[in-house]
């Protein structure tokens, strides 16, 4: 069953780095500063516009996923390298609520200054035009706001 699972995880990341390669996000893109999103608490948002400098913006599918959880280790692990480049902050970003942001980042022993940033609405991915409903690889009710395999 678990290599099943991981199966589908790699599936499903697989088609969401597929569908998402042709999206219009490149380095030196403008971000949805104004987009709310969580990292702390449910109940607290925070937005991008006050970030200034370089930034790495990794968006993932969703936290705990094989895949993802092979790769976001090792941006935690360059943190100092990147720093020495004159990168000011890594943002991990996923569609996932606060407490899952949470969780994951301790279950991958980050103490990292590696910010876990909760998309809990897909608020902020669907303004880069890379949401997708991936609800029936990764559970959760389909999203209204996504068609399947498709940008919002």
């Amino acid at each position: 069953m678990a290599s099943l699972l991981a199966g589908a995880t790699k599936t499903a990341h697989h088609l969401a780095t597929s569908l998402l390669s042709a999206a219009e996000v490149k380095v030196g893109s403008t971000i949805p500063v104004q987009v709310p999103v969580k990292e702390d608490a449910p109940d607290k948002t925070l937005t991008f516009e006050s970030i200034k400098g370089k930034n790495v913006f990794v968006g993932v599918p969703g936290a705990f996923t094989v895949t993802c959880s092979e790769q976001v280790p090792q941006y935690i692990k360059a943190y100092e390298e990147f720093k020495q480049r004159g990168v000011d902050n890594i943002y991990i970003v996923m569609v996932n609520d606060v407490f899952v942001a949470k969780a994951w980042k301790e279950q991958l022993g980050s103490h990292s200054p590696v910010r876990f940033i909760a998309d809990d609405q897909g608020a902020f991915t669907g303004a880069l035009g890379m949401l997708f409903d991936a609800s029936d690889l990764l559970g959760a009710p389909p999203m209204p706001h996504a068609r399947s395999g498709t940008f919002w």
